[in-house]
């Protein structure tokens, strides 16, 4: 009984994972990169497919995702930090801007990673 508690204690707080929120600049009548999605192995391999699906999407513009091959980024001490100077195949998503608009507009999205991780991006998006 007390390794089920356990255990599902587990899922429940991997299943609740917050949503980072993110804050970038552009201006009006330009696209501007959001993020770059990857699933990489420590080779810098791909280790498959990651999705992702837009929670919330833009209202002064349009957020195009597509497969592509980009730069990694990766924190210090995490074993793919090598990657970042290798272009890897993932997804990349660009906002492209409504011409003429000035203002905030926001885009939410869910990651799902090849490996099972999973992450939420909110990014607020400052137009001028």
């Amino acid at each position: 009984m007390k390794v089920a508690l356990v255990f599902a204690s587990l899922l429940l707080s991997a299943s609740v994972t917050q949503a980072q929120s993110v804050t970038k600049a552009a201006i009006s009548g330009k696209s501007i990169r959001l993020f770059f999605a990857n699933t990489t192995n420590p080779d810098c391999n791909s280790a498959g497919d990651t999705t992702v699906r837009v929670t919330r999407a833009p209202e002064h513009g349009r957020l195009d995702i597509k497969k592509a091959s980009d730069f990694p980024d990766s924190p210090r001490g995490n074993s793919r930090r090598a990657c970042k100077k290798r272009r890897v195949a993932g997804l990349l998503a660009l906002y492209a801007l409504q011409p003429g608009f000035i203002g905030t507009d926001y885009v939410s999205v869910e990651m799902f990673f090849a490996d099972g991780a999973f992450a939420r991006r909110n990014f607020t998006i400052n137009v001028r």
